[in-house]
């Protein structure tokens, strides 16, 4: 797993099917917030739409095209960027 220590309390961590079920609770709880300027939080329903768009971000690394990573604060996870 690719994964880059930015400093003490945060990492980059590339997307993998072991952080599905973190991410997942995560855009719930902020569901409302972030769907005042995103329009993908109001698709992400189940826990299976999370887990699809990780492996989706999984092929799009094996093949070169992106590098989508959670990040972690203190060994939660706070967020989400990608590189395209």
């Amino acid at each position: 797993m690719l994964q880059l220590k930015v400093n003490s309390d945060i990492n980059l961590i590339a997307m993998h099917d072991e952080i599905v079920d973190e991410l997942y609770s995560l855009v719930v709880a902020n569901k409302k917030y972030l769907s005042q300027w995103l329009d993908w939080p109001t698709m992400t329903n189940t826990r299976d739409d999370t887990k699809l768009f990780v492996n989706s971000t999984i092929t799009g690394f094996s093949l070169g095209t992106s590098l989508n990573c959670v990040i972690q604060y203190q060994d939660k996870i706070v967020g989400a960027i990608g590189f395209i």
